[in-house]
């Protein structure tokens, strides 16, 4: 039974009603989701599919003019609509007393938007926030045991292109306030775009809890975790019971290297918030890396209680089963793949597995998905290279893997691809190929 929550809404229409309603859904022990706290850097739309693909609930915050760009393609509030009414997630809309239900059928298309119309309204006001949430969680988002469906298609019910509205005119004569970098920083895509906006809410508000969480969680993004630390340092500094800056730093340390510290905020985290399904699996990996399988694994899979749908802790929980056990490892990354057939992670674990079992033609269709995914993770060419190898496609397979210690020399060191390819047949593959393509042109 579950209870998650995928909160959508558009930011340059909602103010923080978002943030404020998953803000209460998280107090109460609700495992809600929401960009501005946990999306900053990287492939934004696969994390939203996933996170809406995770969760049984999808509510939609719709105030004036929360609709008005789904006419333009490819709109990202359009696209989760559609997505999670193809995903037969249980979709609460939450409106504001302002907001005119004429909007759905003037901006959505027709079957969406008669979807959207037959679906029960709860209203948020100002004055009464807190009586709407208590109607929301206790009449609207109960556990329910929602299965998940294949996402194949969902795009079937997005608009026709058609004429984009006139550009908006700027609002100039005013100063800019944090909330507005803020959301500047969230709309960015480059890293440096992202970086600056959130130097400059910082530089207007020094004491924005959020934008110091989120420009950490950048900076980790993008490798510099020093960056990352001293960000995450003062968002907790801040905000002590703030349990996901708490989570986000101790995931910085356990990069670092500073299990114990990354252990001790993730213990913090838990103690504030004991449901939280990311949280506790964040400190299964802490666990994993320190090498307590054990204690990882219980941790795993108590997340994976907390929230049955979240593919990533079924592929983190195989990955702690390793070759010890190699059926349940095979198990959830199955599971994972069936959550989210996009997941490239778990194709990858699922072809070293293979490797590991010598199923070379399966771990090399595999690990071709995969890149094909995600053509820039050098741990997947890696395995797809040795792969190749195995299979007796030499050329190909020195190709790639010259091309990877080329992008990355450290894959030419034992310790290195030890670590990074964890899996004990793999590691052994690349070191009978890496002195023999170390040299070699890519």
């Amino acid at each position: 039974m579950n209870n998650g929550v995928f909160v959508s809404y558009r930011r340059s229409a909602s103010g923080f009603l978002p943030l404020a309603i998953y803000q209460d859904l998280r107090a109460n022990e609700v495992d809600a989701f929401i960009d501005v706290r946990s999306i900053t850097t990287g492939h934004f739309d696969l994390a939203i599919r996933t996170e809406i693909a995770a969760r049984p609930y999808f509510l939609p915050v719709l105030t004036p003019g929360t609709l008005n760009r789904c006419v333009e393609p490819g709109d990202w509030v359009l696209e989760e609509i559609a997505y999670a009414v193809n995903l037969k997630r249980n979709i609460v809309p939450v409106v504001t007393p302002d907001f005119e239900f004429s909007d759905l059928s003037k901006f959505l298309p027709p079957a969406l938007a008669a979807e959207m119309l037959s679906l029960n309204a709860v209203k948020i006001e100002q004055e009464w926030f807190e009586e709407g949430m208590i109607r929301l969680r206790t009449r609207f988002i109960k556990p329910i045991d929602l299965p998940v469906i294949a996402s194949a298609g969902w795009r079937d019910l997005a608009p026709q292109p058609v004429a984009p509205p006139a550009p908006e005119v700027a609002i100039t004569g005013r100063p800019i306030s944090a909330a507005e970098y803020f959301e500047r920083a969230l709309a960015a895509r480059a890293f440096e775009d992202i970086i600056a906006e959130y130097d400059n809410a910082l530089r207007v508000d020094p004491g924005f809890v959020d934008a110091w969480n989120n420009r950490g969680v950048a900076h980790r993004d993008q490798g510099n975790l020093d960056s990352a630390l001293v960000d995450l340092d003062e968002a907790v500094r801040l905000a002590p019971s703030d349990a996901q800056a708490c989570s986000n730093r101790g995931m910085v340390q356990c990069e670092r290297g500073n299990y114990a510290a990354a252990l001790t905020d993730l213990d913090t985290a838990l103690r504030l918030t004991p449901q939280d399904a990311e949280i506790r699996g964040n400190r299964g990996v802490v666990r994993f890396e320190r090498g307590e399988i054990a204690e990882a694994l219980a941790d795993f899979t108590e997340a994976i209680r907390l929230n049955p749908q979240h593919a990533f802790l079924y592929h983190n929980r195989g990955l702690a089963y390793g070759s010890r056990e190699l059926r349940l490892a095979r198990e959830d990354f199955e599971t994972a793949l069936r959550l989210n057939p996009q997941f490239a992670p778990a194709l990858a674990a699922r072809a070293a597995l293979a490797f590991t079992q010598r199923e070379y033609a399966a771990a090399r269709t595999d690990f071709a998905r995969a890149v094909q995914i995600e053509p820039s993770d050098l741990r997947i060419r890696a395995g797809f290279a040795l792969t190749l190898l195995a299979l007796g496609e030499q050329a190909e397979g020195e190709r790639l893997w010259s091309s990877t210690i080329t992008q990355e020399p450290r894959y030419a060191d034992r310790d290195f691809v030890r670590a990074v390819l964890l899996w004990p047949a793999l590691v052994e593959a690349a070191a009978k190929v890496r002195s023999a393509t170390s040299t070699a042109p890519p």
